[in-house]
């Protein structure tokens, strides 16, 4: 991936994560005024006029041509055996874990803690305002000094800061962690996509970030089986296991590279984008 990799990365998730924080606040009000099933028909709403608007406004994709599936399976087979994605998708998972877990009892947290719906939609504003702000920045500075090692700091990040969320009481301290918090998961989100498109080799592009969807998927499948396993009973320990998986992903990222090449052969030098 080109070189403004981090801030075209940043740009897109600045669109994809801003969104939510705009009606969410609104929507914690509508909750408290109305009830869950009012919110619910205004997200429905939202939806059908988004998928609406895709159907109607978004291009056309010319038909493949003929044969081209099967070497696309073959480069996605490739890309699964390539040790250094593997790495990057292990990343990807245990964030993707820290996220869904953060995700599922974050809000019921807050309601326990304030009893009240509209700290909910204040959690969502601050996730992802300060989450969609911060990633035009990072994926900057991603692109001057490397992605890997911002990618560390908002992976220790996403590490520690469940953990300070299972553990603390007041709201104002709740909010805060989870603004922390996202920063970490929408930074994450970006440096890694910037990086899947540095690690990918030529015409597997497609590929890489087909499995990082699909890494995320599954990530947050596990979550949600956390979240069944202690929610209800020890939600501290969900928290707990959401933030340790990220003390996998810490792990994983220093393989998460690629050997350069001298005259066409690999050295032991590793290429750090």
């Amino acid at each position: 991936m080109a070189g403004g990799a981090g801030a075209a990365s940043g740009l897109l998730s600045f669109t994809a994560v801003v969104a939510p924080g705009l009606v969410g606040l609104v929507q914690g009000y509508v909750a408290d005024a109305y009830g869950l099933r009012a919110t619910a028909i205004l997200a429905a709403v939202a939806i059908g006029l988004a998928v609406g608007g895709a159907a109607c406004w978004l291009p056309s994709v010319p038909a493949a041509v003929a044969g081209s599936h099967h070497n696309a399976w073959l480069a996605y087979g490739r890309v699964m055996r390539d040790r250094p994605v593997q790495a990057l998708m292990l990343v990807r998972a245990a964030s993707s874990v820290a996220f869904g877990v953060f995700a599922l009892l974050a809000g019921p947290r807050l309601v326990a803690a304030s009893g009240g719906l509209t700290a909910v939609g204040q959690l969502v504003l601050i996730g992802s305002l300060g989450g969609a702000a911060a990633q035009i920045g990072i994926g900057r500075l991603s692109d001057a000094i490397g992605r890997r090692g911002v990618l560390l700091l908002v992976t220790v990040l996403g590490a520690g800061a469940p953990v300070l969320f299972g553990m603390a009481t007041g709201v104002p301290t709740l909010l805060l962690i989870s603004a922390a918090f996202y920063l970490s998961a929408w930074a994450s989100q970006t440096l890694v996509v910037a990086l899947g498109g540095d690690l990918a080799r030529p015409g597997t592009v497609d590929q890489v970030m087909s499995l990082d969807s699909s890494v995320f998927s599954w990530g947050v499948v596990v979550a949600a089986i956390l979240v069944l396993a202690f929610g209800a009973s020890n939600p501290a320990a969900a928290f707990v296991l959401g933030g340790a998986a990220n003390v996998l992903g810490i792990v994983a990222l220093p393989f998460a590279r690629r050997p350069a090449t001298v005259r066409g052969r690999e050295t032991a030098a590793m290429v750090d984008p």
